[in-house]
């Protein structure tokens, strides 16, 4: 996280659930922007692997994993939006639907959190405090995740 010092495994373990989403946010997509998302997917990763590899970045800052999670949350916002444009009110019943809500979130809180800590000068929680914070929104993401598990999948067909 940018708010306590990064651990080796952060890097590939953030960058992974990037592309993770971009896999799903494929899955989504009309064509023409499955393209994109390819190129920008396929850039961005070159971009994070030279930096961690080369040792340019510096291992107290988490600007890298936390471009990660915004660019993920970014991602969330694309799947929810190209889901409402296909399944209008079944929404509710896709579990994609369910990723993105869960990873939305945890993007916000994250987010908020770490521009609070880190621009205002919050002093007013320890750095253990903010990381119970991060757990509890973790938490929360992996609960939104089950529940995406649990959702079978109502097509328009079926109504």
């Amino acid at each position: 996280h940018s708010l306590s010092a990064a651990t080796p495994l952060q890097y590939p373990i953030s960058l992974l659930e990037l592309l993770l989403h971009g896999w799903i946010a494929r899955l989504v997509l009309p064509s023409t922007k499955k393209h994109f998302m390819d190129h920008a997917l396929i850039a961005f990763t070159s971009i994070s692997l030279t930096l961690f590899f080369t040792a340019q970045y510096p291992n107290e800052n988490g600007i890298l994993p936390t471009l990660h999670i915004a660019i993920s949350g970014g991602m969330s916002v694309l799947i929810i939006a190209a889901g409402m444009q296909q399944k209008n009110l079944y929404i509710l019943q896709s579990p994609l639907f369910w990723m993105s809500v869960g990873t939305l979130f945890f993007t916000t809180m994250y987010l908020l959190i770490t521009f609070i800590a880190s621009s205002l000068r919050w002093s007013a929680g320890t750095p253990q405090e903010i990381e119970l914070l991060l757990l509890f929104f973790n938490l929360v993401r992996f609960i939104l995740y089950v529940v995406a598990t649990l959702v079978k999948e109502r097509t328009v067909s079926e109504a």
